[in-house]
């Protein structure tokens, strides 16, 4: 083991890179850069408590799961497509909510010096919900204190609805 480290200490001053600098960046990348720990600091920093929630809530259910403890720069697209398509297909809304939380974190990490560039960078959003068509019956309006039009109320009441 020792003459296993002492070759691998050799071949890294060959190379011109300092052993104790590379030691120093490997634990940086095992500790601070790991993902779990960065991601708990990122939600930390996030502000306004619905955010903030959010950041919480896709952390902890979706993405953490999937890259634990990996270290932040070796992080790849497939590691993001893996979290995101782990998800139920029913959650389209959430799929996307999750998407704009894990791209607010690693633009974040940027700005901070820890990476470099994003692995999501080029990755297309998903899709948006679909809209859905809504109707409050009369009863419904009544119930939470809205005042139907006249005109609606008047055909409402002789259609029986």
């Amino acid at each position: 083991m020792a003459r296993e480290e002492a070759a691998w200490m050799l071949m890294l001053v060959a190379q011109g890179v300092d052993p104790v600098e590379s030691d120093k960046q490997r634990r940086r990348e095992a500790v601070d850069l790991a993902f779990s720990n960065y991601a708990d600091r990122f939600a930390g920093s996030c502000k306004g408590k619905g955010w903030k929630l959010l950041v919480k809530r896709s952390l902890t259910l979706h993405i953490k799961p999937v890259l634990r403890d990996k270290p932040l720069p070796t992080i790849t697209r497939a590691d993001i497509v893996a979290a995101l398509y782990r998800m139920p297909d029913e959650q389209v809304g959430n799929r996307r909510n999750v998407f704009a939380v894990m791209r607010r974190l690693f633009k974040w990490a940027i700005s901070r010096g820890d990476i470099t560039s994003s692995p999501m960078e080029g990755m297309e959003t998903p899709p948006p919900v679909k809209l859905r068509e809504r109707w409050l019956r009369t009863r419904n309006c009544a119930a939470s204190g809205i005042t139907p039009p006249k005109h609606i109320a008047a055909s409402v009441r002789s259609s029986g609805s």
